[in-house]
């Protein structure tokens, strides 16, 4: 029985020729139209330390990590995305360069997901970092609206949400930082309605979030003195279990439960929170509607339209003539699976392109940088997915941009004798920049001829034994 010929891994694809050629001239498009804009090209390894994309980048990324042991005992991960990476390289290398410092970066991630969806793919973006502020919010999403018109794609749109202004109007509503961050990574659940609020609410109670219906220990545990709170917590702990203890000490024990009690918002703050997220995710649409929509929402919480200042001057930057066309809409409902957005995020969306998903997505993470161990500077950027814009061309009939309009030509020695002559004609025309096959089979001209129109070859020379050399158009 013969061995099965072995196929390529779940998630990973072959591209030959043409479908690499256009991939190339997507990149060639995309980095030609960052290095205008003062974008300089970065690259850092595939394989990373696998901490640094968990120390900030939330818990949806760690389920999708290829990570592993090296022999070494270095737990290690192939690349998810760029953005991690290139921080890194900018607190390794950088930290004392003028700023803003403007990178571009093209290459490989690797991600685990579910089905037929893309486990390796190329991204292709920036990052913009030590700039705070919506016009340099205004310079980054009008680059990601200028790169997808230079791939030739009309059909596109620019959405844009907020997740600073959410996480502020949460926070003034009463909801801890943790509960605040939880709800805003889960906008879209909120979309569902009713159905979805009562799910987020079971899920926060779960977590430990969330006071019990009819709870009020938290509050009566704040009216005791630190004595009673302690032969109270020791109490109700050996009335649900005997051995309590474990490997903890009693200190540790009452300290964590203590935590525990300060960490759970009040079910009436969570629930006015959910009803505020529920309204403020709805709002979806053309930017000037949604933000006089917003400024209502606002006042009918007792919440202050100030929140909406930034927003604004970065709508009025990015104008049509920013855009080059791109349709702009507002999307307040818009989540990003990482954790450390702070501000803008937006998504490049396309009508037609058979997998459904965004070309491109980005935002502001002010926090990075000082997570990942540096310097406390502003930064935000964004990266396309370059098999997505190339199935979105076709999907627009449009033609794949070849990475370079470079003559091709077959040389082909009539004789053995005339072998040495074509060796030094190709070298000849390889030296002014043609790319050149030589016949080593030693075909015919009409094989020849045959082989060049297969091969997209368009011109054909024939070299005889004296050297000349018989040019023809295939």
């Amino acid at each position: 029985m013969e061995d099965k010929p072995i196929a390529p891994a779940p998630g990973a694809q072959d591209f030959l020729e043409q479908e690499w050629a256009g991939l190339q001239g997507l990149r060639q498009t995309l980095e030609a139209c960052f290095q205008r804009h003062g974008y300089q090209t970065v690259e850092t390894p595939v394989l990373e330390h696998t901490d640094l994309f968990l120390r900030k980048s939330g818990g949806q990324l760690a389920s999708q990590l290829y990570a592993f042991t090296d022999p070494g005992q270095n737990r290690l991960s192939l690349r998810p995305e760029y953005t991690a990476s290139v921080i890194r390289a900018f607190i390794a290398h950088r930290q004392a360069a003028p700023l803003p410092l403007r990178w571009q970066y093209v290459g490989p991630v690797f991600r685990y997901q579910a089905g037929e969806a893309l486990r390796q793919f190329t991204q292709a973006g920036v990052e913009l970092i030590g700039a705070p502020g919506p016009r340099a919010d205004a310079e980054v999403l009008a680059l990601a609206a200028q790169g997808v018109r230079a791939t030739g794609l009309e059909q596109c749109q620019l959405v844009a949400g907020q997740v600073g202004i959410t996480l502020w109007c949460l926070g003034e509503l009463g909801l801890s930082e943790r509960l605040r961050h939880a709800l805003a990574g889960q906008m879209a659940r909120l979309r569902e309605g009713v159905k979805g609020q009562e799910a987020l609410m079971e899920q926060f109670r779960e977590m430990g979030l969330v006071e019990a219906p009819g709870a009020n220990l938290g509050e009566a545990m704040s009216q005791l003195g630190e004595r009673e709170q302690e032969a109270l917590i020791e109490g109700l702990l050996r009335e649900t279990n005997d051995d309590f203890r474990g490997r903890r000490s009693r200190e540790e024990i009452i300290s964590r439960f203590r935590a525990r009690l300060r960490g759970r918002d009040r079910l009436e703050v969570v629930e006015r929170g959910l009803e505020f997220a529920s309204r403020w995710s709805a709002l979806s649409g053309p930017p000037t509607d949604i933000l006089r929509r917003a400024e209502a929402l606002l006042a009918e919480f007792g919440l202050e339209a100030r929140a909406l200042t930034e927003l604004k001057e970065l709508v009025a930057l990015l104008d049509e003539d920013a855009l080059g066309g791109v349709d702009l809409a507002l999307d307040f409902g818009l989540a990003r699976g990482l954790a450390y957005y702070t501000g803008i995020v937006f998504e490049v969306r396309h009508g037609l392109g058979p997998n459904g998903g965004p070309l491109a997505r980005g935002g502001r993470y002010d926090g990075l940088v000082r997570a990942l161990g540096g310097i406390d500077v502003p930064a935000l950027g964004f990266a396309f997915g370059l098999e997505r814009l190339r199935d979105a061309q076709e999907a627009e009939g449009l033609e794949a941009a070849p990475s370079g309009a470079t003559p091709q030509v077959l040389v082909a020695p009539d004789s053995a004798a005339a072998y040495p002559h074509a060796l030094r004609l190709a070298r000849s025309l390889r030296e002014d920049g043609a790319i050149v096959q030589v016949d080593i089979n030693m075909r015919t001209s009409i094989a020849n001829r045959e082989y060049a129109k297969r091969c997209g070859i368009p011109q054909l020379i024939i070299v005889d034994k004296k050297g000349k050399a018989h040019r023809s158009e295939v």
